[in-house]
């Protein structure tokens, strides 16, 4: 049985591609699974790799199967799982770890890009919530002051009430959203959580694109590495399908799989299920007729790829820009309805 402590951590994308890497590299060198797997525990720091590492090897020796011990373990993707027990079957194992390394290292890599576009208008957000704190619990009673050695009643100016609500508002908004992002940040590290937020962005005007552009990267890609791991072409769609998070594509890709099985053509059936765009059509039929169906998916997967990345820069360069009008607006509007009392004051005064 595995620890009960570890039993729900799932392995990162980065634990899993050194996870596979380092299971490839020694089933070339023809150690077994079970030892390839007491070589990489003796090795591991302790962690979360380390632990399943452990959970293995308690499993393997009754199972006999590294796909059924990994599901057992939980903490590995059903993808994974599926991708082991289809290479333990044709004998492939190897080709079938090397393959999950590339997978998951691309995983990895795409997940970096997204958090570094996310932090800098979260960044933002911060350097926004201390700005509008500081002009309302330090900036204004300064001006508080001044009125009141004047003689003047600060509350009881409509301009100056409304720079208390605008300035007072803003920072309860900024801080609720601060509060909201951070609590949605520890709930996308649940396995609800990251289906919830895969589900909003599917469906959201605002990420609807990306998502189908990512989800496509991740289907190409996948596709062509099993292809190109020497699985047959149905399994291959099957597998690939599994990885893909939009519910859309993932239903074609399914009517794609039950007509292959049926023994139709895979270009007249990628072409017909409107997967991909007409400018790629031309490609995947002399990808197929050539036998280069793995390159063609692989170039299919950088150019979505590519699109998913414009559109995440384009959002991030929107949004910056809109946040900082935003900071600017609050700050010149508090300031405004606070001086023009003033300075209408001095001048009656003068």
């Amino acid at each position: 049985m595995t620890s009960e402590s570890n039993k729900s951590i799932s392995l990162s994308p980065m634990e899993l591609m050194l996870f596979f890497e380092t299971m490839g590299l020694l089933l070339s060198s023809g150690i077994t699974v079970e030892e390839s797997l007491k070589i990489m525990k003796r090795d591991a720091d302790k962690g979360k790799e380390s632990g399943a590492i452990a959970d293995l090897l308690k499993i393997l020796p009754h199972t006999y199967e590294l796909s059924v011990a990994m599901e057992k373990v939980e903490r590995f993707p059903n993808y994974a799982v599926n991708m082991v027990r289809v290479s333990e079957r044709s004998g492939n194992l190897e080709k079938g770890c090397a393959s999950l390394a590339g997978f998951y290292k691309e995983e990895h890599q795409q997940g970096t890009q997204i958090r570094s576009a996310i932090s800098n208008p979260f960044i933002l957000v911060c350097i926004m919530a201390v700005v509008v704190a500081f002009l309302v619990n330090a900036i204004l009673p300064i001006f508080s002051n001044i009125y009141r050695q004047i003689g003047a009643n600060m509350e009881s100016n409509n301009m100056v009430k409304a720079a208390l609500a605008i300035g007072s508002g803003a920072m309860w908004v900024i801080f609720s959203v601060l509060i909201l992002v951070i609590l949605a940040f520890f709930y996308g590290k649940t396995k609800s959580g990251r289906n919830f937020f895969s589900n909003l962005a599917e469906r959201s005007f605002f990420t609807r694109k990306f998502h189908m552009s990512r989800s496509m990267a991740r289907f190409t890609s996948t596709f062509a590495m099993l292809l190109d791991s020497g699985d047959d072409l149905p399994i291959a769609l099957a597998l690939a399908g599994t990885v893909c998070r939009n519910q859309s594509i993932r239903e074609r890709i399914d009517r794609c799989h039950k007509q292959v099985l049926s023994g139709n053509s895979l270009s007249d059936v990628l072409i017909e299920s409107g997967l991909f765009n007409p400018t790629h059509v031309g490609m995947i039929k002399s990808g197929v007729r050539s036998g280069a169906t793995p390159k063609v998916m692989k170039k299919l997967s950088d150019l979505y790829e590519e699109d998913a990345e414009r559109i995440l820069f384009g959002f991030v360069t929107l949004i910056e820009p809109l946040l900082i009008s935003v900071l600017s607006v609050i700050i010149g509007v508090v300031l405004l309805c606070i001086m023009l009392p003033l300075i209408g004051i001095l001048s009656s005064v003068g």
